[in-house]
């Protein structure tokens, strides 16, 4: 909530009298319902008709506390364009309240008095209502990954194994890439690629910390145990066994 409060300007001191006029706002959220049909409002419930809208917006409340007998309130954000003023009900005395509503902006709100005893004073002052901003949506739900069922499941294997580790996407990259390197790549051999292709890996599991350093071990050990249960594979198959261990790799991270 923000609050501003205004000291008023003396217009006219030659009375006997001091006259007080102070110029209080506050700003507050309030929700507006836009409907055809009568509006209820029941303790806290809002009874309404079935195309009523809520409306949620700034508004400024405006409080003027002064002993005279006339006031008259305006707030305006340029010359044409005004804001509503509502009164609102008070018991307390030598109190005024309205509700100032309108588009988001700030407006310059001016009070006059008058009393044929205390003479005229006002009192100004400015209140920004700011607009409502949409909730932000949720984020969307994180898809579940449609992983290959070739060579018995490999690459659900491999996700389960690697789940949560650090470099996965960077090891599922060199797979891949290898994956499409043997088939495009005469003069490689299937005894060939392997060897060059761990390498590559064991570049980027050395640089892991040690937590993801074990879990890729998990992983080895997997992977070298399916390929030797599949050896010899033809280059096509590799690519594609290759390819499987890319995809849980990729889904782990």
């Amino acid at each position: 909530m923000r609050t501003l409060v205004f000291v008023a300007l003396l217009a006219g001191s030659a009375f006997a009298q001091v006259g007080e006029l102070r110029l209080e706002s506050t700003v507050r959220r309030a929700v507006t319902i836009e409907s055809a049909g009568p509006v209820e409002l029941v303790g806290n419930v809002v009874l309404t008709d079935n195309e009523a809208k809520p409306v949620v917006s700034e508004v400024g409340i405006v409080t003027l506390r002064h002993n005279y007998r006339w006031i008259d309130v305006t707030a305006r954000k340029t010359l044409q364009e005004f804001a509503q003023l509502t009164p609102l009900n008070t018991s307390e005395e030598g109190v005024s309240r309205w509700i100032l509503s309108g588009e988001p902006g700030e407006y310059v709100v001016e009070a006059v008095a008058f009393d044929s005893e205390l003479g005229i004073k006002r009192a100004t002052g400015t209140v920004v209502l700011l607009p409502i901003l949409p909730p932000k949506p949720p984020d969307p739900p994180v898809p579940t990954p449609v992983l290959p069922s070739d060579f018995d499941g490999i690459a659900a294997k491999v996700l389960q194994k690697a789940s949560g580790m650090d470099g996965a996407k960077a090891i599922a990259s060199v797979y891949k890439r290898w994956s499409q390197k043997i088939m495009e790549d005469p003069s490689l051999t299937v005894g060939g690629a392997g060897p060059l292709m761990a390498q590559e890996v064991a570049s980027i599991t050395s640089q892991l910390p040690a937590a993801s350093r074990e879990k890729w071990t998990g992983v080895a050990e997997l992977i070298n145990s399916e390929t030797r249960n599949r050896w010899p594979m033809p280059k096509a198959v590799l690519s594609q066994f290759w390819s499987c261990i890319a995809a849980g790799m990729e889904a782990s991270r």
